[in-house]
């Protein structure tokens, strides 16, 4: 049987999560995969459970990261070995319901599409199961519509464990090194090389929030000054690249860049970061000078308009 996609898991020093994951994976209805498993240079047992799983199942392949290169390193790796049309990156710490390689391989073939798109929930220590971007209608969109509703961010996120990717879509793009959170800087790219997103809400994905999340300061953390940084070098970089491609979302790409600043200044000023003061002086100053634009931009939401006369323009 040939395997029509690739699921990558990397892994570094997880070894009391990764059986969820690997065993989420093997559990699936959907059998025509195979699972690569990225040993980024663990230092625990990580590397005798990875080999252990590969040697009772032929489906698995195990590739070993003599030092932790780091989580962009390490997925550029894996996409180097890639050998299937399609292809889906799991985070060792999560899991997925057990038909959710189906729901995704069932979309891409159903409607010729480049990239499917599932539901989730994230899980809590605490016990709490929040659902996220879940619903029952389909969507088809075209490259256009498709990089839109990324932008809105309402059906769907920027992560990547929830979407299966056609392989041909990394032709010319690897994930950036030297930036703290590499999926933002990616993820959009494949967008825009997609000519057909399909997307439905069924809740496959499970994201587990716990400490030694790297993306911890999503759910709660204080927001530190590095990371602000990197998702405001991305917007930058995210409006030029798009501005190049579809010049029809130029529009639509700086206001999600003036809507990220306005949130972001109402975390600061209400106490949710921490060494931030200097970007919340050059954020205001950014949304001043450019009040009148964004307030007339077609997306600006009512909430919007109430934090910018609150913190901006008082």
């Amino acid at each position: 049987m040939k395997a029509k996609m690739t699921v990558i898991i990397l892994t570094y020093n997880r070894a009391e999560m990764l059986n969820r994951a690997v065993d989420s994976v093997l559990a699936q209805s959907f059998q025509e995969y195979e699972l690569l498993l990225i040993n980024n240079g663990s230092t625990d047992n990580t590397s005798s459970i990875c080999n252990a799983y590969a040697e009772k199942n032929n489906s698995v392949r195990v590739s070993t990261l003599p030092v932790n290169q780091g989580i962009s390193a390490a997925r550029n790796f894996a996409l180097d070995q890639v050998r299937t049309e399609f292809c889906i990156f799991i985070d060792d710490d999560d899991f997925i319901e057990p038909d959710m390689l189906a729901h995704l391989y069932g979309m891409v073939q159903d409607f010729q599409a480049d990239i499917a798109i599932t539901g989730c929930v994230d899980e809590y220590p605490d016990g709490r199961i929040v659902p996220k971007y879940q619903y029952d209608e389909r969507y088809i969109l075209n490259r256009e519509e498709g990089v839109s509703e990324f932008l809105k961010r309402e059906k769907f996120h920027t992560s990547p464990g929830t979407k299966l990717f056609r392989y041909r879509l990394f032709d010319g793009i690897r994930f950036p090194k030297g930036v703290l959170i590499d999926d933002i800087h990616t993820i959009y790219k494949l967008f825009v090389a997609a000519s057909r997103t399909v997307v439905q809400g069924i809740p496959d994905y499970h994201y587990c929030k716990h400490v030694g999340n790297a993306t911890g300061f999503l759910s709660g953390s204080l927001l530190r000054p590095e990371v602000l940084e990197d998702y405001l070098n991305m917007q930058e970089e995210r409006i030029a690249y798009i501005s190049e491609k579809l010049p029809s979302l130029t529009e639509q790409t700086v206001y999600a860049k003036y809507s990220y600043l306005i949130s972001m200044v109402e975390r600061i000023e209400k106490g949710e970061a921490e060494r931030c003061e200097a970007y919340l002086i050059r954020m205001k100053n950014t949304l001043r000078e450019n009040a009148d634009r964004f307030l007339q931009m077609k997306w600006v939401t009512e909430r919007e308009r109430r934090l910018m006369a609150q913190y901006v323009l008082h």
